[in-house]
């Protein structure tokens, strides 16, 4: 549990130093494409992979939605913070 902790503190210190509450951006791609990722994407690799079931998979991963939020409050993320990287989060099924 050290890792939330520590990643709430560096989180609000980069917070502060950028003066913007949280930056959406990734350097990974998911056939090629870094943002409007869709479940057709997700398939695909599954697809490629041959990784069985990756439509319950993914229902199963994004059940954890309201863990991740409590764990927010547990570790005091600020709410800003949390209803950002929340609203970031794409439901994909």
């Amino acid at each position: 549990m050290l890792f939330y902790k520590t990643y709430s503190d560096n989180v609000a210190k980069l917070s502060l130093y950028n003066k913007s509450i949280f930056r959406n951006q990734s350097c990974f791609s998911i056939n090629g494409k870094r943002s409007k990722i869709e479940a057709n994407d997700i398939l695909k690799l599954a697809d490629a992979f041959t990784i069985k079931n990756p439509k319950g998979i993914i229902k199963h991963i994004q059940s954890y939605r309201e863990a991740l939020l409590d764990l927010f409050g547990h570790y005091d993320i600020p709410k800003l913070i949390s209803e950002k990287i929340n609203d970031s989060i794409i439901k994909l099924i």
